[in-house]
């Protein structure tokens, strides 16, 4: 019995919108992230479209003039609003899995096993980012005359390409944690056999979705923020901003989830009844042939055994006559 493959972009995509409404559900998660989101952004004057070109309110020049302190201000903004994000990715699961409510508390919680679940998708983000990152950087640096030089580039160039394959194929991983707290790559490897193309399309379909709703939505914001300069409108236009890229994010820890369940349903279809669970048809055919020649040989030793037996006893008898007869 052939297994059906449950694991394939239809189904995954299918599935990922099956999934989209439990999204809304965690509206709380949404408004508490971004704002505080916005917050982060106000105090250390990282605002999104109010403070660029001609537009400089008062509220965009706390730090001016002080190189340090802006510095400063931006690599604290880009920590805290990296574990901010990665935090979402925790809670947002929690509620997705367990249908737990959220609590505003729970964005400031630091635990170990907080720690552990926010590294998992710092990890598989950062891959992504890092490697194209670099992929980028390489191929806009100038060529060098070296040729020995430029094949270390080029290795480079690859390594990172088929890094960031791997871990699109193995995006579903991210969901995997948050589902059973462990991941099993080469479990997940084995799953996505001869079909990798399911986590690379998907995702860079996605991308490319999101990436085109989001620059409609930023010239949306801009032309709004140049018509109503204000520091209510910048912190309103921020606040949504932040609303709009943490649903982006979400569609890709949903998609992430659909890859699981997708993989869990394979996986569950590989554990039915298989060939080798199964004897063959023509084996049972020649286990009962077997079984019937055996039979016919025992019958046939019995009749002659028998057979043997009575023409003993009629020798015997035929003797004892003859015995007598000569008496009398």
């Amino acid at each position: 019995m052939k297994t059906k493959n449950k694991y394939g972009a239809i189904r995954v995509i299918n599935r990922w919108f099956d999934l989209i409404p439990q999204i809304f559900k965690q509206w709380r998660i949404f408004i508490n992230y971004a704002a505080a989101f916005t917050i982060l952004s106000a105090v250390l004057n990282r605002w999104t479209y109010s403070c660029h070109g001609k537009l400089t309110g008062y509220w965009c020049h706390w730090y001016a003039g002080n190189t340090a302190v802006l510095i400063g201000a931006a690599v604290v903004f880009y920590i805290l609003a990296l574990y901010l994000l990665f935090s979402f990715s925790d809670d947002f699961y929690k509620g997705l899995l367990q249908n737990s409510v959220f609590k505003i508390k729970d964005v400031f919680s630091i635990t170990p096993q907080r720690l552990k679940s926010i590294a998992v998708p710092f990890m598989f983000w950062g891959v992504i980012i890092c490697s194209a990152a670099l992929f980028a950087y390489i191929l806009n640096k100038p060529a060098n005359p070296d040729w020995r030089v430029e094949f270390v580039w080029f290795l480079i160039i690859f390594a990172c390409f088929v890094i960031t394959l791997l871990t699109l194929r193995c995006f579903g991983g991210m969901a995997y944690y948050f589902n059973e707290r462990h991941i099993s790559f080469r479990k997940i490897y084995r799953l996505t056999e001869n079909r990798a193309y399911v986590g690379i399309f998907s995702f860079l379909a996605l991308v490319i979705v999101c990436s085109s709703f989001n620059l409609s939505s930023m010239r949306y914001f801009d032309k709004f923020v140049e018509n109503h300069n204000y520091l209510v409108t910048a912190v309103f236009t921020d606040f949504l901003d932040c609303v709009v890229k943490l649903f982006y994010f979400s569609l890709f820890l949903v998609l992430s989830q659909a890859e699981y369940i997708q993989m869990k349903e394979r996986e569950k279809d590989e554990m039915t009844v298989t060939p080798a669970m199964v004897p063959p048809v023509e084996d049972a055919i020649t286990d009962t042939s077997v079984e019937t020649a055996a039979e016919k040989n025992i019958s046939k030793k019995s009749a002659k055994k028998k057979k043997t037996q009575r023409k003993a006893k009629a020798q015997t008898e035929t003797k004892q006559r003859r015995n007598s007869d000569e008496n009398i």
